[in-house]
């Protein structure tokens, strides 16, 4: 069976000879949206019926053993591998399970088995919830206003931002937009998949033909460059008239000096001073996990960032954990998350321990954990 990634890199290659500019941009903005809507169709259809796993591994904060059942389709354990373990961990395959059967979890669920997780489309976010699982996004966008002044924006910043900032300035880095494809293949080659690879080992690049999708629908590269004038790292971008929305990044080979030298921070510096050039209000950062102590999230919200539900992302995962399990309550305890309540809402869980929780206590949590773009904080006593 030929894959949709086939068939689109095939369409592509005809699209990109379409003339004239506006023919063609249409098409692979339709081309798009139907590829996506496939896909998506593809995924709800494929999760009628789900696989069922036990994982077993070294979890990475505590070093004792951990085992979880997870439910769900394979690809999406990735995203649990990189949260617990330190290394790949051992899994086995154990059974099947229909979407509307999720409350007979249990079935798979022993005394050894610290948690489990359900990984569907969010099509099937309410039978999660009626199986009395906690509910996460598995990613959401990070925004930013960008309405006020410059200087006001500056103003309002992090000390940490203001201190990076300061260092842009430093290494003297200045910023250009291209949008041409030799400067997006080397993009892609020298950076983008470099990043990725890199940053966990654990983590897969889009196929290059995501890349020409973009190209072909008008979106743009902004370029980091040195003093010396070199491209040094990249982001891919999308303007409309009120929103710019920031798609891939990525730095060169993955360079540990440059990540020191702040030149990630350089990108995001530079993202908000286009979107003022352009008079732009609003700029979309990209993804994150929901986990609010984790780096990316934290390094995001210095910028003055808000939290949204991801258009692109519709993947959710379901949560029970053993309160037997001494790792997984710590893991809690230590890991806030915004979920999804049962009306649909971000909501961010907070979990405290009720034997030494006070009261009083309540509105220093919600000092420290409440995000903008949330409006409500459960804390739930364990």
């Amino acid at each position: 069976m030929v894959s949709l990634d086939a068939i689109a890199d095939g369409l592509i290659s005809a699209g990109a000879k379409v003339r004239p500019h506006w023919l063609r941009k249409g098409f692979f903005s339709l081309l798009f949206s139907l590829y996506s809507y496939l896909n998506r169709l593809k995924s709800i259809v494929f999760q009628f019926r789900l696989q069922a796993y036990i994982v077993s591994g070294v979890e990475k904060t505590s070093g004792e053993n951990i085992r979880f059942l997870f439910v769900g389709r394979k690809k999406f354990l990735l995203f649990l591998n990189d949260l617990f373990f330190t290394d790949t961990p051992h899994i086995e395959h154990v059974g099947t399970l229909f979407v509307w059967k999720l409350k007979s979890f249990n079935r798979f669920f022993s005394s050894a088995i610290d948690a489990v997780f359900v990984s569907c489309d969010r099509f099937y976010q309410r039978m999660l919830q009626k199986a009395g699982l906690f509910v996460f996004p598995q990613l959401i966008d990070m925004v930013f206003d960008a309405k006020d002044s410059l200087e006001k924006i500056q103003s309002d910043f992090s000390s940490s931002a203001i201190k990076d900032i300061k260092h842009i300035k430093l290494y003297g880095y200045s910023y250009s937009i291209c949008s041409d494809l030799k400067s997006l293949e080397q993009f892609y080659y020298r950076m983008y998949r470099p990043t990725m690879i890199g940053t966990s080992g654990r983590n897969t690049p889009v196929p290059f033909l995501y890349m020409r999708f973009f190209y072909e629908l008008g979106y743009e590269l902004l370029q980091v460059k040195n003093m010396e004038g070199d491209v040094v790292a990249a982001g891919l971008f999308y303007c409309t008239d009120t929103k710019l929305t920031g798609k891939y990044l990525g730095v060169l080979q993955n360079d540990e000096m440059l990540y020191v030298k702040k030149v990630v921070s350089a990108l995001y510096y530079f993202h908000i001073l286009l979107a003022k050039k352009r008079n732009i209000d609003v700029i979309n950062f990209g993804a994150c996990r929901p986990f609010v102590n984790e780096g990316l999230f934290q390094y995001k919200r210095k910028w003055g960032t808000k939290v949204e539900r991801g258009r692109f992302f519709p993947q959710v995962y379901g949560m029970y954990v053993s309160l037997d399990s001494s790792v997984m309550r710590q893991f809690l305890l230590d890991n806030p998350f915004i979920g999804i309540a049962e009306n649909n809402e971000l909501v961010v869980f907070v979990f405290v321990d009720k034997k030494t929780f006070d009261e009083k206590d309540r509105k220093q949590y919600e000092e420290l954990f409440m995000v903008p773009g949330v409006r409500t904080l459960r804390l739930i006593k364990l």
